[in-house]
């Protein structure tokens, strides 16, 4: 989706979401796996580091290629996440439809809807509950790493290292660096970058 705004696939992301139950997580899947694939192509031609993984450690000011390696792995994981989040919340909507079933039937107190445009309003309600269950998961781990203190240690490191080269770095780093922040911030690159807004770039490495 190249040439759609940030704000705009938003907004596209929550009608689909609305119509069809998983749209919404597949377009972020796309988005995210995209990313991941140009990111992917920047490190071959800068480091010849095609498919390498990120160590896990941590970033210094100069670890640019281990930044890029960060970055590409989270958004590769996003997609991947979505991608299966996408598939639950559809197969729900499908079942729901296909059985008329209620969404009280499966999750209670929820109401109940039965049959035809039922059953698909209720797979798309189903949907919304798989959605919570990944927040769910994804809260206990974010807990679990604020008590260790390290809840967004390598994400801001990550954002940190990418500013500084695309901003102090030597001229080669400086267009590699520049280079992945484009695909990082598409139309949000000019106004990152003039106000060297590393919160909002730590913000986005998590986004699609």
């Amino acid at each position: 989706m190249p040439n759609t705004t940030y704000t705009a696939r938003n907004v596209l992301k929550l009608a689909a979401g609305h119509l069809v139950a998983g749209s919404g997580n597949a377009l972020s899947a796309v988005a995210a796996e995209t990313k991941a694939r140009e990111l992917d192509d920047l490190l071959q031609t800068a480091f010849q580091s095609r498919g390498e993984s990120y160590d896990g450690s941590d970033i210094g000011q100069h670890d640019l290629k281990k930044a890029i390696l960060f970055v590409r792995g989270k958004k590769h994981s996003k997609a991947s996440r979505k991608v299966v989040i996408a598939g639950a919340q559809a197969a729900l909507q499908i079942t729901a439809a296909a059985t008329g079933a209620t969404l009280g039937s499966v999750v209670p107190v929820l109401g109940t809807l039965v049959g035809g445009a039922g059953g698909a309003i209720a797979g798309a309600g189903l949907g919304v509950t798989v959605t919570a269950a990944d927040q769910v998961k994804r809260r206990a781990k974010g807990i679990y790493k604020f008590l260790r203190h390290t809840r967004g240690a390598h994400r801001n490191q990550a954002a940190a290292t990418l500013m500084f080269q695309a901003t102090e770095g030597e001229y080669r780093n400086a267009l590699v660096a520049k280079s992945a922040l484009r695909i990082i911030l598409g139309e949000e690159y000019a106004a990152v970058m003039e106000s060297q807004n590393t919160e909002r770039l730590a913000d986005r490495l998590k986004s699609n």
